[in-house]
C-alpha cells in the first residue's frame, strides 16, 4: 500500500488495495476526516471545510465507489470502508482524529470507533445508516422486497451494477435528500445529479443493499464509558433515514448528544450549514 498525490485543486489520493481513494485536503491544525453518504461525494462538506479549515486540517473523502473514487470493478462492503480508513489514519499518524460522517459515512465512522476507540477523538454522526434506520425510508422498499431471498442481492449487483442510473431516478434521488428549510444551491444540486450519472455509482449503492447485515451491530450498540464523545445530528425531514428511526437508534446507542435540525433533510450540512457548524463546535 502506498500513498500518492494529485497536482490540482488541493486533491490527493490514497492508494489502497488497487483503489485510488481521492480526498480534498484543506487547512492546518488538529485533523478532521469527513465521510459522505452513498451516492454523493465530498462536496456535501464544502461549507464545513470552508468553516473549519481555518483551525483544522480537513480531509474530505470521495468514498470508494463514488465521485472521483468511482470504480466499476471493485466491491464496496462496510469492511472495506473501515479498513481503508484505518490504514489512512495509521499511515498519516492522525490518531486521535475527529470523524464526521453522513449516512454510510456515519456508519463507517461509528463502526471504526467501535473497533478502535483509542484512535478517535470525537464522533459527529449525521443521519446514521443502519439496517433499522433505512428500513422505513424511501429506499427501504428495496431492502424489504429482497429480505425473503437475500441471496438475490448479489445477483442484482451482477446484473445492474454497471448500469448508469436513469436521469429521472437520479433527479428523484437528489430531490429526496433535501428538507423543507434552508438554501438549495442550484450548482450543488447540479453536481449531485452529475454524480448519479456516473457509471459505477449504482453498483456501489447496491453493495450497501448486499452488505446490509454488516450494519446490524450498530443497531445493538450501547456506547460504553471511555468511548469518544459522540454527537448525533438528524434532519427532522429526512426522507432517506426518517427521524423516528434515528430516535429509536439513539435510544439504544445513547450518544452524548442528539441534535435534531428543524426542517433539515439528508444533506442538512449543506442546506442549513450555519446551524450545523455552530452545533459541531470542534475544538
Amino acid at each position: 500500500m502506498e500513498e500518492n498525490m494529485t497536482t490540482t485543486n488541493n486533491f490527493e489520493y490514497f492508494a489502497y488495495d488497487d483503489l485510488k481513494i481521492f480526498y480534498r485536503k484543506e487547512g492546518s491544525g488538529k485533523p478532521i476526516i469527513f465521510l459522505h453518504n452513498g451516492g454523493n461525494s465530498h462536496i456535501i462538506w464544502n461549507r464545513q471545510l470552508d468553516y473549519f479549515s481555518g483551525s483544522h486540517t480537513c480531509y474530505a473523502f470521495d468514498l470508494p465507489g463514488y465521485g472521483m473514487s468511482v470504480n466499476t470493478n471493485a466491491r464496496f462492503p462496510l469492511e472495506l470502508y473501515t479498513s481503508f480508513l484505518d490504514e489512512f489514519i495509521t499511515s498519516r499518524k492522525l490518531a486521535p482524529v475527529t470523524l464526521v460522517g453522513n449516512c454510510v459515512g456515519s456508519a463507517t465512522a461509528l463502526t471504526y470507533a467501535m473497533k478502535k476507540p483509542q484512535n478517535v477523538d470525537k464522533l459527529i454522526l449525521f443521519n446514521v445508516l443502519t439496517k433499522a434506520t433505512v428500513w422505513d425510508g424511501f429506499w427501504g422498499i428495496f431492502f424489504k422486497l429482497t429480505a425473503p431471498a437475500p441471496s438475490l442481492r448479489p445477483l442484482l449487483r451482477k446484473a445492474f451494477g454497471n448500469w448508469i442510473i436513469p436521469k429521472l431516478v437520479a433527479n428523484f434521488s437528489v430531490a429526496t435528500q433535501f428538507g423543507n428549510r434552508g438554501h438549495r444551491d442550484p450548482e450543488f444540486v447540479k453536481e449531485l445529479k452529475k454524480l448519479y450519472g456516473q457509471k459505477g455509482q449504482l453498483g456501489a449503492l447496491i453493495d450497501i443493499l448486499t452488505d446490509i447485515e454488516s450494519f446490524v451491530p450498530m443497531d445493538n450498540f450501547l456506547i460504553p464509558q471511555k468511548f469518544p464523545e459522540t454527537l448525533v445530528i438528524w434532519g427532522e425531514k429526512n426522507r432517506i433515514l426518517p427521524l423516528k428511526s434515528g430516535q429509536k437508534l439513539c435510544a439504544k446507542l445513547k450518544p452524548h448528544r442528539l441534535e435534531v435540525i428543524k426542517g433539515g433533510g439528508h444533506v442538512v450540512m449543506h442546506q442549513l450549514h450555519q446551524e450545523v457548524n455552530a452545533l459541531m463546535k470542534i475544538a
